[in-house]
């Protein structure tokens, strides 16, 4: 099944994972999960700027160094030079990241196609350069 996510300006693809017969309190369901392969640097993604997997570059449809990823940084390449900003706790370790937690997926009841659950885990991130809006090197307020 494609579905078009508006934020991210294209079209994605949802494998079937299972069907459920009393999830719903006796409807019947089917759950599709969001294909991994369109966060990868295949040949189809080309079109797309992908050059680091687990990422997909936004920067020509938002006219600013965009790219997004799976929640947490799910899945993106140990090459990435995002590792050092990975989400941490106040003690500086890495929030564990999980597929569960960072999967999108709905479930459909089977013979409507109402969804009736919905998760949509991805995340943008941006270039930020230093100017007079961000005094980075600065002492502020907020220490």
């Amino acid at each position: 099944m494609s579905v078009y996510f508006k934020e991210l300006c294209r079209v994605f693809t949802f494998n079937f994972a299972g069907e459920s017969k009393d999830a719903f309190k006796g409807y019947e369901t089917n759950t599709y999960n969001l294909d991994s392969s369109h966060f990868s640097t295949l040949d189809v993604n080309k079109a797309y700027g992908i050059s680091v997997n687990g990422t997909t570059n936004l920067t020509s449809v938002y006219l600013v160094p965009m790219f997004a990823t799976p929640g947490n940084f799910y899945g993106i390449s140990t090459d990435a030079d995002v590792q050092a900003s990975m989400p941490t706790d106040s003690s500086g370790n890495q929030f564990p990241t999980s597929y569960d937690s960072s999967n999108s997926f709905f479930v459909v009841e089977e013979l409507s196609g109402t969804t009736m659950q919905m998760q949509s885990s991805f995340q943008t991130n941006f270039q930020v350069f230093q100017d007079s809006l961000f005094m980075f090197n600065q002492t502020s307020a907020y220490g």
